[in-house]
């Protein structure tokens, strides 16, 4: 498994996609927090699990702001943690993944990293769609939107994945203030060993 910490300004999004779960999620994570911000926050998970029903994240998190004196407030930011396979057993080739980045990308949106579980890609790129829904969960007329997102992809060759962390917000202007939310995250970057089953009498029976 791999593992990070999550800095406190993310409230994580249970992954069931409830109402109810995520609300809770959120009251717990956020004492106090005005209804207003727990409904606004709760719709914005639901959308986002909605979103990632095909990505298979094993976490998703909200970004709040706060401060001493008001009520936390819902930023634009979402972070998604998720996995996928790596065929080979091997590292793939940097130069030539940094090269189709770049193709695909842009030379200047793609940057090699180093992170605690070796070589990995940064890609900033902007993915543009058709909402009725505005940055903070509200209705609005069906409009075009452009969702900027900093994507860091690091293969794991050992458990044979790729780990996708990607920070998307909704006003491209303030990706640079979020992104720096990834630092922590990186930097706690690590594998576990999941428990394994006890050993049975009849399994040790059997074995010479």
């Amino acid at each position: 498994m791999i593992a990070f910490d999550a800095p406190d300004v993310l409230v994580p999004i249970p992954l069931d996609g409830t109402a109810d779960s995520i609300g809770a999620a959120v009251r717990s994570a956020v004492p106090g927090a005005p209804e207003d911000v727990v409904t606004r926050l709760t719709e914005l998970g639901l959308g986002a699990v909605r979103q990632l029903a095909r990505a298979e994240p094993f976490y998703a998190g909200v970004v709040l702001t706060r401060t001493d004196n008001d009520p936390p407030q819902l930023s634009s930011a979402q972070l998604v943690a998720s996995t996928e396979p790596l065929d080979s057993p091997r590292p793939p080739d940097a130069d030539l993944t940094v090269h189709l980045l770049r193709r695909q990308y842009g030379a200047d949106n793609v940057d090699r990293i180093d992170t605690p579980l070796g070589p990995g890609f940064l890609v900033v790129a902007d993915q543009r769609f058709r909402t009725s829904t505005g940055p903070m969960g509200e209705p609005v007329d069906e409009r075009d939107v452009t969702v900027r997102s900093v994507c860091v992809q690091i293969p794991v060759p050992a458990q044979q994945v790729v780990l996708v962390l990607t920070l998307s917000v909704s006003r491209p202007s303030e990706i640079e203030t979020y992104a720096r939310l990834l630092a922590p995250v990186i930097g706690t970057l690590r594998t576990t060993v999941e428990p394994t089953a006890a050993r049975s009498p009849i399994r040790d029976a059997l074995d010479p």
